[in-house]
């Protein structure tokens, strides 16, 4: 017995201090996790950088915070790698860019200041309106009305679609000017209007025939419009001769137009006729169709 008490001390001795060794593995100090990404920035007046701008709402990924009165803002806690920067605030247009984290520079962003261009537009259901918005040549529309400082061209097309069917189109220029708010009035001239009688050879009306008036269409082009209906021209005004052969074309400025009457039993035909201050009446005289032997 003697003899063993030693050797189990021994073993024991030997557990304890792989215990000690285990114990001192887990209490080594790791190196700690590596942080995320911070993301630093200041936004300001497109036009005046020494101007801050306070309230803009900056989102990153799924983070967001607003600048504060010196424009500054802070955002952490962010993955490094490729993310979207969205900054927007009212009155100013939004910016979208892609940037990589982690950023080691103050990101410094200018918002530009907008205006607004608005236009009253006939809510009746016998009208459709579009609106055209250009500045320098380049269509505005996909920016929602958030427009920047400049000379801009407004153009407002009124389509009446009952049974007499008309266009016009009013136009405008207008300057906007640190973040202006403009609302414009265009305005059409008096319409005008031309009326006449549609007969066949024989000097009897034609009713059913169509009636388009027109500035763009040429006489040695009427049978190439007829023919297909996608060729390039306006009409400013269409309509169809009643059981008399009479006809009113309606919403016209003055001027001179290109008026063309048709039907199918009928051959085309066509006059210049000029709508003033009040209607012109005349007649189409449209020959009888050819007989068959």
């Amino acid at each position: 017995m003697r003899v063993l008490w030693p050797l189990i001390a021994l073993g024991l001795a030997g557990c304890v201090t792989a215990a000690e060794n285990t114990f001192a593995d887990d209490g080594k100090e790791r190196p700690a996790a590596k942080p995320q990404g911070r993301l630093e920035g200041r936004v300001y007046e497109f036009r005046d950088p020494e101007t801050p701008l306070r309230g803009a709402k900056i989102t990153v990924a799924d983070k967001q915070t607003v600048s504060d009165a010196d424009g500054a803002f802070v955002i952490d806690a962010l993955r490094d790698g490729e993310a979207e920067l969205a900054i927007t605030l009212p009155g100013h247009r939004a910016v979208k860019e892609r940037i990589t984290l982690p950023c080691p520079e103050v990101l410094r962003i200018g918002l530009h200041s907008t205006g607004t261009i608005t236009v009253e537009l006939p809510t009746s259901a016998d009208y459709k309106a579009r609106l055209a918005l250009r500045r320098n040549g380049v269509d505005e529309a996909a920016f929602n009305g958030e427009l920047l400082d400049g000379t801009y061209q407004v153009a407002l097309e009124l389509e009446h679609v009952g049974e007499c069917r008309w266009r016009r189109t009013a136009e405008a220029e207008v300057d906007l000017v640190d973040g202006e708010q403009r609302k414009l009035d265009l305005r059409f001239e008096p319409p005008m209007t031309l009326s006449g009688e549609v007969k066949d050879g024989k000097k009897k009306p034609v009713a059913g025939a169509k009636v388009i008036a027109s500035r763009v269409f040429e006489h040695n082009s009427l049978l190439k419009i007829l023919q297909d209906p996608t060729t390039g021209f306006l009409e400013e005004s269409r309509c169809v001769t009643d059981a008399f052969g009479r006809f009113t074309l309606e919403g016209l400025e003055s001027g001179k137009y290109h008026v063309l009457a048709f039907h199918p039993d009928h051959p085309p035909i066509s006059l210049d006729a000029e709508a003033g201050e009040q209607s012109m009446k005349f007649s189409l005289v449209v020959p009888p169709p050819e007989k068959t032997p």
